[in-house]
């Protein structure tokens, strides 16, 4: 396996946007190697999102980034509390004070299943570290999340 693609918060928040609407990966490669984007989805009015215009650029700018992480996976070069944060509401949904709780930059009682983790901890690797709490029967795993 090739090395993990290094993006900054905001190349791997455009990536993560367009994962989450269902553009499958190999869609988001084949646009990049081609230069043409206008695969992706459109707004209500028929016109293109102008929310892409990051992820365009990304790809344009840094084709071969922007290839390795879709096929390599990445990690993020630096996570702030911020940063994680919208990390696991745009990944898995989880919201703070509902889904977890914040006690001095410790995430505390986030429920994920051990492959998430493991997705996690890959992605935040710098300063974050994930520690699995309490083991669930059905697979869904509490981990605290501190650096």
């Amino acid at each position: 396996m090739a090395e993990r693609a290094r993006l900054s918060m905001p190349e791997s928040r455009v990536l993560e946007e367009a994962l989450r609407t269902g553009i499958p990966a190999t869609a988001l490669m084949e646009m990049s190697r081609k230069g043409d984007f206008s695969g992706l989805p459109r707004d209500e009015d028929g016109d293109k999102d102008s929310g892409w215009e990051g992820l365009i650029a990304f790809a344009v700018q840094q084709p071969k980034l922007f290839r390795q992480a879709l096929q390599e996976g990445y990690t993020i070069k630096f996570v702030t509390v911020g940063g994680l944060r919208t990390l696991l509401l745009m990944k898995w949904g989880l919201q703070p004070n509902q889904d977890y709780d914040m006690v001095e930059n410790q995430f505390l009682g986030v429920k994920l299943r051990t492959e998430e983790a493991t997705e996690l901890q890959q992605l935040v690797a710098v300063p974050w570290k994930v520690t699995l709490v309490t083991a669930g029967p059905d697979g869904q795993n509490v981990y605290r999340i501190s650096h």
